[in-house]
């Protein structure tokens, strides 16, 4: 199993990291026979995500479970940005306000 965002820097325990809400949720309950988790807290980001990216090529998606953000988002690719031709299986993005305001609004962060 994997998932599909993660917020950068937050703490490894913070509830409102993605692996953590999973984990609570889902991947703690049903017996996967392996979980990924992506590390918001590595030095290196950039090598972090190359990491998680050659996990998902070496182990393809059977099926997906996603989320759309109030403003279209699919795992924090905003729309106007969102690149879905690129190469890069995984990367780092910029949240723009519209995704921002929802984490506030979904009470994830008390404010922007």
């Amino acid at each position: 199993a994997f998932h599909m965002d993660e917020y950068i820097g937050l703490k490894k325990d913070a509830p409102q990291g993605f692996g953590n809400f999973l984990k609570e949720r889902l991947f703690g309950k049903v017996p996967f026979k392996s979980v990924h988790y992506m590390n918001g807290q590595a030095s290196d980001i950039s090598l972090e995500c190359e990491r998680y990216g050659v996990l998902l090529r070496d182990n393809p998606v059977d099926i997906v479970c996603l989320g759309i953000g109030e403003n279209g988002h699919i795992a924090f690719n905003d729309p106007h940005v969102a690149d879905f031709n690129d190469p890069q299986r995984v990367k780092a993005v910029e949240l723009d306000l519209a995704c921002r305001r929802q984490q506030v609004n979904d009470k994830c962060f008390t404010d922007i």
